[in-house]
């Protein structure tokens, strides 16, 4: 992987990186390829337009937004995720001794599990479901509340706005995942994350997902 800062002093006109670069680019990487620019401002975060030369043919791509709410669903309380004191140790779940730890780790998944559900609109987590066990073993984690969700599916570049659970699917040719590290797309190609988030306590959870060659596993 090859990586070039355009931040860098020396990516001026006629500094000699610069120069090299752009050499490069002509006669050596010359392929033609699409790319996905956006600017969002460092300090307000909102999105704004950029100024593109004639010649690179830019169109802009708006987001796609659509809102649903689902009504009477069973909504898992996360008190456990944000104080890990909360998380009992010694207890047993599924026939096993968790410490604290892993019960605090154990609630999280089911959390995450929980977006999930919500994501594809299961049944499974309405507040009326009495699905045959032979069916489906999944039940919404103890304690839980009653209540609608508002599920909001935006396809394009997002901005950043105080969102309390989000899953976002990444490309699977992104040649990079965490930290700058290499995806390795031609392996797999898996690059997700989801996070929960709380205003009152200013934290986020985030859950990470990749493929086992992506060199941050």
């Amino acid at each position: 992987m090859v990586v070039i800062d355009l931040k860098l002093d020396a990516m001026q006109p006629k500094r000699p990186y610069y120069e090299r670069v752009r050499w490069s680019f002509e006669n050596v990487l010359n392929k033609e390829y699409e790319f996905l620019v956006a600017y969002f401002d460092s300090v307000t975060g909102e999105s704004a337009p950029i100024e593109f030369p004639e010649s690179s043919e830019a169109k802009q791509i708006p987001t796609a937004v659509t809102t649903k709410i689902l009504d009477d669903v069973k909504i898992p309380t996360t008190e456990v995720v944000w104080d890990h004191s909360l998380a009992s140790a010694n207890s047993r779940k599924g026939g096993a001794l968790l410490t604290g730890a892993e019960v605090w780790q154990s609630d999280c998944y089911d959390v995450y599990e929980w977006l999930g559900m919500v994501s594809i609109e299961s049944e499974r987590i309405a507040a009326t479901d009495r699905v045959d066990p032979f069916v489906s073993v999944y039940s919404v984690p103890e304690p839980h509340a009653q209540g609608p969700v508002c599920l909001v599916r935006c396809t394009g570049m997002l901005e950043r706005h105080g969102i309390v659970g989000i899953t976002v699917w990444g490309f699977e040719d992104a040649p990079i995942s965490w930290y700058s590290h290499i995806h390795s797309y031609y392996l797999s190609g898996e690059n997700m994350y989801a996070q929960i988030r709380n205003k009152e306590k200013k934290m986020c959870l985030t859950f990470q997902a990749c493929c086992p060659y992506d060199t941050f596993s």
